[in-house]
């Protein structure tokens, strides 16, 4: 039988076994890509300006890979890009 009581807001608040429940996330590329553009598209103006200050980021790790690896960076330099088709 589980005991409860009632909280000073009113709502029950029940008596539940304490387990130890581990998290695991798994955090990639894609799922941050997701939480940026949300952050974009329905962000308020803190959440944008992280979301920008993210990207920059990003793009400035990509520059110095692209750099440190001789590959030649942005889309115009993309030869699938500038193929007419």
């Amino acid at each position: 039988m589980r005991k409860f009581r009632k909280t000073y807001r009113g709502c029950e608040e029940y008596d539940l076994p304490k387990e130890k429940v581990e998290l695991q996330f798994e955090w990639n590329w894609k799922a941050q890509m997701h939480s940026i553009i949300l952050l974009l598209e329905s962000g308020d103006s803190d959440g944008k300006k992280y979301a920008r200050e993210e990207l920059l980021k990003l793009a400035e790790k990509l520059d110095a890979y692209n750099e440190a690896h001789d590959i030649p960076s942005g889309i115009f330099n993309d030869q699938s890009f500038n193929k007419k088709g």
